[in-house]
């Protein structure tokens, strides 16, 4: 539990080293011991690397405890204080006494953790604030509560008493968090088990089932599994991981094997390497029954179950007087199996059906919110079509006017002089841009006005449909905007002049339809049979 005490508790009494436990886990090989089973030589070891403790404060944490153990004073009250005074306080209050030099280093590490916090708080504001939301400073600064925000300036005795409290109740609920994450991950196997039968028909849904009960008969189907930390289970470890006689089984030399770090204690990573004999009767990864996380979370509770049992001042570590006073316990000559995971369930029907009632609700949120990014995308979409259509629109009247400046206004002059000039638009978007109107009145160009839905009477277009349809009759189409232009005036020239009069002449028996249908759109038929042509107007 109390992962600060434990490293200012024990550290400086049996190793003298850096106040930080849960050294790091060395995988158990087999090692050569005299069968005589005569007392282990104590081996010199390098001094252990502490393990990171996963808090977000493990650096803040050990710099603290690296300063404090400099200071004699404080080291003397640790070695006299015990866990239970190290838990309600007591030794946070010796921080009083500490040397002016060590108290003025702590004073920078923390001004140092607070501008690093605040950094984060204001990166984190930055984020939430991009809603335009309030953002709440206290909520924040409750994620940090091992420190005292209220002075950022110095070290003092509630600093440190924050920071073992904080360090306490992380580890806590470490487990705790792990069990609740596991239940999560088998509750939505089972929600996806029965999703997936209900978009079975009868026949594979039957298969399904059991095929599913068959995996679950065969992952049952497995050897005895003895109770952890029991002598069975113990002396497997010896037998077959240490490739010692389980005759000469003795718990002080099985604890010495195992005590990988050398410090005196089996800490929870130690203790579940002990269990991966037993696990492996359970569990195999190229087995389709056997499920690797359920396999994990296995171990966490044959660790859990042997903590319990065995470490009686419930600081996260066995203790070599722990082990042996276990293995005297009527509890240590356990023979019954241990009941796996199988034989008890991870979830009650309720919490499952609250489960899925969320997973719902998460769906129904996630579908609202799609459907809200879809309408938003499509309105983007729209906004872009616009845009590019009114971008085309400026390309087209600039291209247009550039046709009014260079041919049509020095045709006009060509042919009326100085004007006045009237001229005729038709529908066409471009010719009624702003650009194209300022034009025209620029240089005192009259439009004429065009109606909205106009039948348009204008022969031009029935011109360019003939134009067109000798361009694609000839033998080889052009492949090139010379070629286009070339092919262009040569089928302009060979147009017989007859087929403009037509054209022309045309127009007073659109004018005569028009004026029948009241100005309305026509449509009418006309044939001319000259010079072997035979061509179809309709207008609309």
């Amino acid at each position: 539990l109390e992962f600060l005490q434990i490293c200012l508790y024990f550290s400086l009494v049996h190793c003298g080293l850096v106040l930080l436990s849960l050294w790091l886990c060395i995988q158990s090989v087999p090692i050569a011991v005299d069968k005589t089973k005569a007392e282990l030589p104590e081996e010199k070891l390098e001094p252990p690397q502490s393990a990171d403790t996963g808090l977000h404060y493990d650096r803040y944490l050990k710099e603290v405890i690296d300063f404090l153990e400099k200071d004699s004073h404080f080291r003397e009250k640790l070695h006299n204080t015990n866990m239970e005074d190290i838990k309600a306080g007591k030794l946070a209050k010796e921080l009083d006494f500490v040397s002016h030099h060590v108290r003025t280093k702590l004073d920078e590490l923390k001004r140092q953790e607070v501008s690093r916090l605040r950094m984060l708080i204001k990166a984190k504001q930055d984020i939430q604030g991009g809603n335009d939301k309030t953002v709440d400073h206290q909520a924040l600064l409750k994620q940090f509560e091992y420190l005292n925000h209220m002075n950022p300036h110095t070290f003092e005795v509630e600093d440190l008493d924050r920071l073992i409290k904080s360090a306490t109740n992380d580890l806590e609920n470490y487990d705790k968090e792990r069990h609740e994450e596991f239940k999560r991950y088998e509750m939505m196997k089972e929600h996806e088990r029965k999703e997936r039968l209900k978009n079975m028909d009868e026949e594979h849904r039957k298969k399904e089932e059991e095929h599913y009960n068959e995996m679950k008969r065969k992952h049952a189907d497995h050897p005895k599994v003895n109770h952890p930390g029991s002598r069975d289970q113990l002396k497997e470890v010896w037998e077959e991981a240490d490739g010692l006689d389980p005759n000469d089984f003795d718990p002080k030399t099985f604890f010495k094997l195992h005590d990988n770090n050398g410090d005196g204690y089996l800490d929870e990573n130690e203790l579940e390497a002990l269990f991966t004999k037993e696990l492996e009767k359970v569990y195999d990864p190229t087995r389709e029954e056997d499920d690797m996380v359920e396999m994990e979370e296995e171990r966490l509770r044959m660790r859990e179950h042997v903590m319990n049992e065995v470490d009686t001042n419930k600081d996260r570590l066995v203790s070599l007087d722990e082990f042996l006073a276990a293995s005297n316990k009527r509890e240590f000559m356990e023979t019954d199996e241990w009941e796996t995971l199988e034989q008890n369930p991870f979830y009650t029907e309720e919490e499952l059906k609250e489960f899925e009632k969320h997973l719902a609700n998460e769906e129904n949120d996630l579908n609202k919110k799609t459907a809200e990014l879809q309408k938003q995308r499509e309105e983007l979409d729209r906004q872009q079509e616009q845009l590019n259509s009114h971008k085309l629109e400026l390309q087209q009247a600039s291209a247009h006017q550039d046709i009014l400046d260079n041919f049509m206004l020095p045709t006009l002059w060509e042919q009326f002089g100085d004007g006045p000039f009237l001229f005729q638009h038709d529908c066409t978007p471009v010719h009624k841009a702003r650009s194209i109107k300022t034009w025209m009145s620029q240089f005192g160009v009259e439009e004429l006005d065009w109606p909205a839905q106009s039948p348009d009477l204008n022969p031009i277009e029935h011109l360019w449909d003939e134009l067109e349809r000798r361009l694609r009759a000839r033998p080889s189409r052009p492949t090139s905007v010379c070629d286009l232009t070339n092919a262009l005036l040569e089928e302009w020239s060979k147009t017989p002049i007859n087929t403009l009069l037509n054209l022309v002449e045309s127009l007073l028996k659109r004018v005569e339809a028009v004026r029948a249908a009241k100005g309305e759109p026509t449509s009418y038929l006309i044939l001319w049979f000259k010079n072997g042509m035979s061509l179809t107007f309709i207008c609309m």
